[in-house]
């Protein structure tokens, strides 16, 4: 710092400081703006998100970098703090760091046996039939083998259609108006689809335009090494040599698209991504709405169905239910934010326990009204399966309902 009472070197050379003399507060002052300008300028690049560890903490950060070194970010006590890479299980992109981002969601999209997916346009088919050409809106125009789809969908899902489970045995096409056809898609054209049907028979050929989706009993594919990024356009990519600085996100694609100038490799700003599933020795995560629910009691209110759901990464339950999941391999923890409707006019109705068991035997109880409309769950899974049981209180089911935000399970790699 320059010393005031002492002519500065620049004198001699004709460029003059200001002639005044700085009091010990004015000193003391500037000194703390400058403090304050600096922490400011090393937090300005810093985006809020929430750290999940490998105990599956959820931890509200500004980060500020990310690789191989591990996660720099400053905590909600401003302070400055590190965690090891392998630590580190997922980050979720806080909803405020997005104001702003928003951007149109496709109809149509295509979903990969890996986990990814790309939103799009069908441009149409390879030569053979066994391939499929499509326009990605993230990374252009991609040719992909029939054996690597799970989904392909023209017109976006409605409630009704994710009720028609897959049978696991067949490909399986569904139509506008609703019917299936199971059976072994035979191929594509550019504009029509060859399915033989699974009880036999002559192979059909169906118009393009009579389709809403086909489904592949394609075997789940491993991606070992490979982080997920969740963007918010509903683009799901598998990367490697992730990282992140200067609020942008940085990583080799496992997909890329021949495009004018070569590979295609799109910049990919952190706002726009709703969470980062990264490859660590931790494990593996699995969606909880990714595993399909087993109804074991309940799930109807008043003669009315009300099934188990799901919404992006969320599961939405509704009293008086009992429902099961089968584990994934190697499970060993689960996570979520439970939560019920406590901003409705008629939240004092809400009154319902929730208690869950891995293998019949309790792991955790909470109660739920408006009082206490939220709580974090967390619980170590030994065992193969998974209970969630909701009981309605003294009000009856109206709105006992329960959303479990962001819930996820850790698995060891396999």
């Amino acid at each position: 710092m320059i010393d005031p009472h002492v002519r500065h070197p620049n004198t001699d050379t004709g460029r003059h400081p200001l002639p005044v003399l700085l009091s010990g507060k004015l000193l003391i002052t500037i000194s703390w703006m400058l403090v304050i300008a600096m922490l400011a300028g090393d937090c300005r690049g810093a985006t809020p998100v929430v750290v999940v560890d490998s105990s599956l903490k959820a931890r509200p950060v500004q980060l500020q970098t990310f690789g191989e070194a591990g996660a720099s970010f400053t905590d909600e006590e401003r302070k400055l703090a590190t965690m090891p890479a392998d630590k580190v299980v997922q980050i979720r992109v806080a909803e405020r760091a997005r104001a702003g981002t928003e951007v149109a969601v496709s109809p149509s999209m295509i979903e990969l046996t890996d986990g990814q997916c790309l939103p799009g346009q069908w441009i149409g088919a390879g030569e053979d039939g066994q391939s499929v050409i499509w326009d990605s809106t993230r990374l252009g125009r991609l040719t992909l083998s029939l054996d690597r789809i799970a989904e392909i969908v023209w017109k976006s899902d409605t409630l009704a259609d994710k009720a028609a489970k897959l049978n696991g045995a067949s490909d399986q096409l569904l139509l506008v108006n609703g019917d299936t056809l199971d059976g072994f898609i035979v191929g594509f054209q550019v504009d029509s689809v060859e399915i033989k049907p699974a009880g036999g028979g002559e192979a059909i050929k169906l118009p393009l335009e009579r389709l809403r989706s086909a489904r592949f009993a394609n075997p789940v594919t491993a991606a070992k090494g490979q982080s997920l990024i969740c963007l918010a356009d509903g683009t799901r990519l598998r990367v490697t040599k992730l990282a992140i600085a200067d609020d942008f996100i940085k990583a080799d694609l496992e997909l890329k698209a021949k495009g004018d100038g070569g590979e295609k490799v799109p910049a990919m700003a952190l706002a726009e991504a709703v969470r980062i599933d990264l490859a660590t020795g931790a494990g593996v995560l699995v969606d909880l709405a990714s595993l399909p629910p087993v109804i074991v009691s309940g799930g109807e209110v008043f003669g009315l169905a009300i099934p188990p759901r799901s919404t992006g990464s969320d599961v939405i339950l509704h009293a008086p239910l009992v429902v099961r999941y089968e584990l994934p391999a190697g499970a060993k923890r689960f996570s979520a934010l439970a939560q019920c409707p406590s901003e409705s006019a008629d939240a004092a109705w809400v009154d319902f326990e929730v208690t869950a068991k891995v293998d019949g035997k309790p792991v955790g109880s909470w109660h739920f009204n408006v009082s206490s409309p939220q709580a974090v769950m967390n619980f170590a899974l030994n065992g193969k399966e998974m209970t969630f049981e909701l009981t309605s209180g003294r009000n009856g089911p109206v709105l006992d309902r329960l959303r479990l935000r962001d819930a996820v399970l850790l698995a060891e790699s396999q």
